[in-house]
């Protein structure tokens, strides 16, 4: 006999607003819900157009304000084939897989016309950059990108370096030397990072991406779902593992990809549910999913360039059970009471050291402990306190991981 599965969905990820958590009961997952995910997912030729024209909007809404508001005049990002900055493939045409040969992309203020932008390279990358080389007038390409710089006059110089942002480090110390040498003293003292760019850049979604994250995340809920159902679980037979892979499995025959490799984990009653980093590390090591158990994934998939990272919960009920048992409910309330008290103090423009003043100022008042730091992409606030904030404009994507750990019992009076 099948094992009916209670399932509470975390819809955070990539969302405007964190959602709201929810449990629901599923014993098996319709062939009909199967089959509509992968029909709303589109033919490779239409992803690309659909990629071209999101990718066209950011270009031509996203550089003039984020340089600007970085104080950066010129913006150049170089690229060589099949070891591209990430921020450089971002930028290419929906039919492109890599640069071609050397790309130099050059992104120039030039006032009341606006930002424009250069492609320094042999072929043509996109409608919107012009080209601004040709090889057989001169063979340096390097020659050719200081000629652009001569005559635009920047005050400012952004390039893609960074200790701190791997994201914003693209620039590899073969092209960065290439880049230098090609310089004039006068050009090369104008060399400034453009971390704060590249990762506005990438953390920056416009309205027109918005609308259709909301399908994409439903697209990876469904696929969760489906992992963790009958169709795929028999308690006392079916590992962690197992359900790891055919995860993968799964995203690939509808034609999608992960950006990472989805987690498993058991929590399971009156057992020590060991150090944190090995329900990342070691899920293999779990075994067999039982009655009684409660199940975590992390999960995420790209779609139209945009990424999901959805962690979900499942518990498998024991025989006579319809519902999850209490401390567990009790223990996802107090997530969403949690969840309560960090989005209230999302506030555009608060900076990250005073966003965690004003918890500390609701500790005063509720005593609470906060299960997870800041999400992994995010500088720790001891390291460079007064740099992570709520972007001004409001567009910019925060995730904060709140995972539901332990039933603990948490006091919020």
């Amino acid at each position: 006999m099948m094992i009916p599965l209670s399932i509470e969905i975390l819809g955070y990820a990539m969302l405007q607003t964190i959602q709201a958590l929810f449990f629901f009961l599923v014993s098996f997952f319709t062939a009909t819900v199967i089959a509509a995910t992968g029909d709303s997912i589109l033919p490779m030729k239409e992803r690309a157009e659909t990629i071209d024209r999101l990718l066209a909007v950011r270009l031509n809404t996203l550089p003039a304000k984020l340089m600007r508001r970085e104080s950066i005049d010129m913006w150049i990002l170089v690229a060589r084939e099949y070891n591209e900055d990430p921020v450089v493939m971002t930028m290419l045409p929906g039919d492109a897989h890599a640069a071609r040969r050397r790309t130099i992309l050059v992104f120039s203020d030039e006032g009341d016309e606006g930002v424009k932008g250069y492609a320094v390279s042999r072929y043509a990358v996109g409608d919107y950059f012009q080209a601004r080389w040709n090889p057989e007038e001169q063979p340096d390409q390097w020659r050719a990108l200081s000629d652009l710089i001569t005559e635009k006059n920047p005050s400012t110089i952004g390039i893609n370096v960074s200790s701190d942002f791997a994201l914003a480090d693209g620039l590899t110390h073969g092209e960065y030397e290439g880049l230098v040498d090609a310089l004039t003293n006068e050009q090369e003292s104008r060399l400034v990072s453009a971390e704060k760019l590249a990762i506005a850049w990438l953390e920056t979604r416009t309205e027109e991406e918005m609308e259709i994250y909301p399908s994409i995340v439903e697209i990876a809920h469904d696929i969760i779902a489906e992992g963790f159902s009958n169709a795929v679980i028999k308690p006392g037979e079916t590992t962690t593992e197992d359900v790891m892979w055919w995860y993968e499995d799964r995203i690939r025959e509808l034609r999608l990809v992960t950006w990472f490799h989805p987690s498993v984990s058991i929590q399971r009653h009156q057992e020590d549910v060991g150090e944190f980093i090995d329900l990342f590390t070691n899920t293999e090591q779990q075994g067999v999913i039982l009655p009684g158990d409660l199940l975590h994934v992390d999960f995420g998939i790209t779609y139209l360039r945009l990424n999901t990272d959805t962690q979900q919960h499942a518990y498998v009920l024991r025989p006579g059970e319809s519902r999850a048992p209490a401390g567990i409910r009790v223990g996802l309330a107090t997530s969403n009471r949690l969840q309560d008290i960090l989005t209230d103090n999302f506030v555009l423009g608060r900076l990250e050291m005073k966003f965690y003043a004003a918890l500390g100022h609701r500790r005063s008042k509720r005593t609470f402990v906060l299960l997870y730091n800041p999400s992994h992409w995010l500088p720790w606030p001891w390291r460079r306190s007064n740099h992570w904030h709520v972007g001004n404009q409001g567009e910019q994507l925060v995730e904060v991981t709140i995972p539901f750990m332990k039933a603990q019992p948490i006091q919020l009076n």
